[in-house]
């Protein structure tokens, strides 16, 4: 418990978040724990040490059980950042303009208090959203001019792709989706799908403003980045059609508190 107080003071974070999200998962071991101490205790005062002989295996198993658990937190962690090496290694930028998102992503995800557990989620998704691309060919990626309709329709494959590739992925399956639709838009004109509105989950409409951000805040191969100044006012004009009006807001908020420091 003071280790999450530490952390949350430390981050800003709600301490019932930091909690719930590191912590809360480790209750069932220490209560499984505390009732053999009790039932230990007990049959060492009937039968003396005869009883630890009886008693070792539960506890060895339950901590084996608890190292399992923390190695497969580990696990997790090491294979997103080794699936984004694989997309780094086919293309730089797609690596960085990941890495970014997930940064933009976090940022948003605080500032509309969602719990721990989504925001590391959403930023394991948005590492990953452009996964995708691993099937566009690089001619296309790389292109400075204006793409032609065959290059759009190869383009606009990758968040099927994707999508189709991390859904297998069983602690990303629950949002995968947020990676099929981080090209939709508010209004429908977004693809694969042609959604709109609520049928954009939060997770897709988070992604939708800090993918787009990013592609405006970095030099691409046909233009030059914007400025903060004139991203703001592309996310503002913007938001009701192509971004979720609350979203949108949130982060010209986050840019403004950045710019005014």
């Amino acid at each position: 418990m003071l280790t999450a107080v530490a952390i949350s003071i430390s981050e800003r974070i709600n301490f019932a978040n930091v909690w719930i999200f590191n912590f809360a998962w480790l209750m069932p071991f220490h209560l499984f724990l505390a009732a053999m101490a009790i039932a230990i205790s007990f049959l060492y005062k009937l039968y003396g040490p005869f009883t630890l002989l009886f008693t070792s295996l539960p506890l060895i198993i339950a901590q084996y059980t608890y190292l399992l658990r923390v190695k497969e937190r580990r696990a997790l962690l090491n294979s997103i950042l080794q699936i984004v090496k694989i997309v780094e290694a086919k293309d730089s930028y797609t690596a960085g303009h990941s890495i970014r998102v997930a940064e933009y992503s976090e940022n948003i995800a605080r500032k509309l208090k969602l719990n721990e557990y989504d925001i590391e989620l959403l930023a394991n998704l948005a590492n990953l959203h452009d996964l995708g691309k691993i099937q566009v060919d690089l001619s296309i990626l790389n292109k400075p001019g204006s793409f032609s309709k065959k290059d759009w329709e190869e383009m606009r494959k990758h968040p099927r792709v994707g999508y189709n590739i991390v859904k297998e992925i069983t602690f990303l399956k629950s949002e995968a989706k947020a990676i099929l639709h981080h090209h939709e838009r508010i209004d429908g004109k977004g693809y694969p799908c042609g959604i709109k509105d609520d049928e954009i989950s939060l997770f897709a409409k988070i992604l939708i403003v800090a993918d787009s951000y990013d592609a405006m805040s970095t030099d691409r191969p046909y233009r030059k980045a914007l400025t903060d100044s004139d991203a703001i006012n592309e996310l503002r004009d913007n938001a009701g059609t192509q971004f979720d009006q609350k979203v949108a807001e949130t982060m010209i908020g986050i840019l403004e508190e950045k710019t005014a420091v």
